[in-house]
């Protein structure tokens, strides 16, 4: 990194000073140990007078210098640091409750700052990346928001620092105990970790083993004695897929989940029996517990259960979460095939998804995908629900046997638009006193072209906003990327909520496409809005597909505006699902489809999903002549299963128009690196823009 002459001086005399300190500290040491003396009797004298002679925090580390060096164990220290280097914490200290948003603050001693990385985790947690920061002596520095911290009261929450070289080596690590001033008692002390808690269970309310069940009834299910968002559950049939359930309440007050469920189509075992089984998992996704019961269907049920009402689900996940925590998991029900043989069957088990961008709040999922082969052909079971309830609906096949026309890549030959005003530029302005390292990584950022996002929930005018951003584009003689993101049912409630209702959808819809006009724009229609669809009704899910294809048809009469409409990222539907929704929702009258917006999948994993949905399009609805456009802003690394700020994620390759293969319109980046997926792994709300998180991406970056 460069440092101008005073900044070397500044950082030569510190390191100067820490090195005199050190081998005087050594030399102390030494001594000590001649003699036998122990520093555990100075207490806070002896500790205080280290810190006025320079040797920082000496009660928890290291020191070294040259080939001199001492263990901190040997003189009646709690904590021994068996690494060569030591990290200096400058904040937090154990001795003052966090509230609010604090700074982190820590370094490796006798490292230049900007020749290590640099991570915080609580508990054992994530690891979540620190920048580094030039405001007085160089450190590594990030801010946490400490509002959502109660999953263990007041604590204490353990925090550790972790320092790490370029290929990912541990060079130290250090840790240091906190309580939170939330008005909570404590979960435990440092001293005494806190009695073991029962091993939890899941208490089935509905259906009682042995039930038979018929028409619409409602699963009902609770893991004793633990507060609704505290975990998730799923159930499932006969080891099948695993499907979300809603937050609830009986009417006599007790808290369960719920999942409305149709059986009506439940006859590929005849009258069973069938295995229902209930899992809960925690905010990690881990499994905690499970619990199964046998059914029967047909007939009138021998007994019915007392409905139970939805509730708002609260799943803010705290910072410290060791893995990235969806607030619910969507599913989706793979549409029985018919085929003169036995064929498998796939069945996915998506998470949550939603999408995020700089000026719009979402995030994209993960899911994990199972095949299972049977001899015969099989059916899954089908979900039925109110409006606010996480449901599976099929999609039922389409019967058009019309051959769409290949149109025109309208990409093919265009320059991308790069907004001078991007979230990365606006940062680089307004950071004059940065490093200069820090700088080049987020000017990383700002010399890739992003999509722009539009809903009425940020941008009052959709025209004027639109007007203005294409003309700004058009001047510069290059192509501009948008998003719609405005349908009714966003993202189910989650990080990313909110939409508009049905009757404006289609006048936003048309003052979008006025503002475009005949000049030459791409659109991505709804991320999401094709996979996520749990928690929509029969009703409510034909309106999207309706509302969709009214897009895809107004968009399309501007000569010049490519459409795709999203379907979600390699791991959430099967391509035959995928091919279905964009059947149904008129995918034959848009340019193709887009993958991976908010997601972390790999260039090639994306290639190969796009052809196999291309294939499933030409083979079951006769649509042929699709392309896809694949979002590659943070897939530098590819996917490791998390969904929401996933630690370790990569920039990837800049946007292009110049694919080099016939099925990919365009690598872009849609969704702006940097732009928080929700408050998860420390975040902010889902589409604000995360200046450490952002240069995170770009220190990973393999260019």
């Amino acid at each position: 990194m460069y440092k101008s002459n005073s900044e070397n001086k500044r950082s030569g005399s510190k390191q100067l000073d820490k090195f005199i300190s050190k081998r005087a500290f050594s030399i102390f040491a030494a001594v000590a140990m001649i003699t036998g003396i122990s520093f555990a009797p100075l207490g806070a004298i002896g500790t205080a007078a280290f810190g006025m002679m320079g040797f920082g925090n000496v009660a928890s580390g290291n020191a070294s210098s040259g080939n001199a060096s001492f263990s901190t164990a040997a003189f009646g220290v709690n904590k021994a640091d068996a690494y060569a280097q030591t990290i200096d914490i400058w904040w937090p200290v154990s001795t003052q409750p966090m509230s609010g948003t604090q700074p982190f603050k820590a370094m490796l001693e006798n490292v230049s700052v900007d020749q290590y990385n640099m991570f915080w985790q609580v508990d054992s947690g994530q690891l979540n990346y620190m920048p580094s920061n030039y405001n007085g002596y160089p450190h590594k520095e990030t801010s946490v928001d400490f509002s959502g911290w109660t999953w263990k009261g007041s604590g204490p929450y353990n925090i550790n620092f972790v320092a790490e070289d370029f290929n990912s080596n541990v060079l130290s690590e250090k840790s240091v105990a906190i309580t939170v001033a939330n008005g909570l008692p404590e979960y435990g002390t440092v001293s005494a970790a806190p009695s073991p808690a029962p091993a939890p269970s899941v208490n089935i309310t509905w259906p009682q083993n042995n039930t038979t069940v018929s028409g619409s009834e409602q699963l009902q299910a609770q893991v004793a004695g633990m507060p609704l968002n505290n975990y998730q559950m799923y159930w499932q049939v006969d080891t099948s897929q695993l499907n979300s359930m809603a937050d609830g309440q009986t009417a006599s007050g007790q808290q369960v989940k719920i999942a409305n469920i149709d059986f009506s189509g439940w006859t590929w075992k005849g009258s069973g029996p069938y295995t229902i089984t209930f899992v809960a998992k925690d905010l990690s996704g881990n499994e905690i517990a499970q619990a199964s019961v046998q059914i029967m269907v047909g007939g009138s049920a021998t007994a019915t259960a007392t409905t139970a009402t939805t509730q708002a689900t609260s799943t803010a996940t705290p910072s410290s979460t060791s893995t990235a925590t969806p607030s619910s998991t969507s599913t989706t029900t793979p549409q029985a095939t018919s085929t003169t043989t036995p064929s498998s069957t796939s069945t996915t088990t998506p998470s949550s998804t939603t999408t995020s961008t700089s000026s719009s709040p979402s995030n994209t999922s993960s899911s994990t995908t199972t095949t299972t082969s049977s001899s015969t052909p099989t059916s899954t079971p089908t979900t039925t629900s109110s409006t606010t309830s996480n449901t599976t609906t099929p999609i039922s096949s389409s019967t058009s046997n019309s051959t769409t026309a290949t149109s025109q890549n309208l990409f093919s030959g265009q320059k991308l638009w790069v907004d001078p005003n991007s979230d990365a530029a606006n940062w680089i302005r307004n950071n004059n006193s940065a490093g200069s390292y820090d700088i080049s990584l987020m000017q990383k950022i700002a010399d890739g072209s992003t999509a722009a996002w539009f809903s009425k929930d940020w941008i009052s005018n959709i025209y004027d906003a639109v007007n203005n951003y294409v003309t700004n584009a058009a001047d510069a003689g290059a192509m501009p990327v948008m998003v719609l993101y405005d349908i009714p049912y966003r993202d189910c409630g989650q990080y990313s909520a909110g939409g508009t209702d049905s009757t404006n959808y289609e006048s936003e819809v048309n003052d979008f496409a006025n503002a475009i006009g005949a000049r030459r724009a791409a659109v991505i229609v709804e991320p999401d809005a094709l996979a996520l669809t749990s928690c929509l009704s029969a009703d409510q899910l034909a309106q999207r597909f309706q509302l969709i294809s009214y897009a895809v048809s107004r968009f399309k009469q501007n000569p010049n505006t490519a459409v795709y409409l999203d379907i979600g990222h390699p791991d959430w539907l099967t391509p035959q699902q995928a091919a279905a929704n964009l059947a149904r929702a008129d995918v034959a009258g848009a340019d193709g489809f887009s993958l991976n917006v908010s997601n972390f999948y790999t260039d090639q994993q994306n290639i190969d999903y796009a052809g196999q949905i291309v294939s499933a399009l030409q083979s079951q609805y006769g649509i042929s002549g699709k392309r896809a456009v694949i979002d590659r802003s943070r897939n530098g690394n590819g996917s490791n299963g998390q969904w929401c700020n996933p630690s370790g994620m990569a920039l990837g390759y800049l946007p292009t128009t110049d694919t080099g293969n016939p099925l990919v319109d365009a690598f872009l980046w849609v969704k702006e690196p940097g732009s928080s997926d929700g408050t998860c792994n420390g975040g902010p709300s889902a589409g604000t823009f995360w200046p450490d998180y952002a240069l995170g991406l770009a220190q990973n970056a393999k260019w």
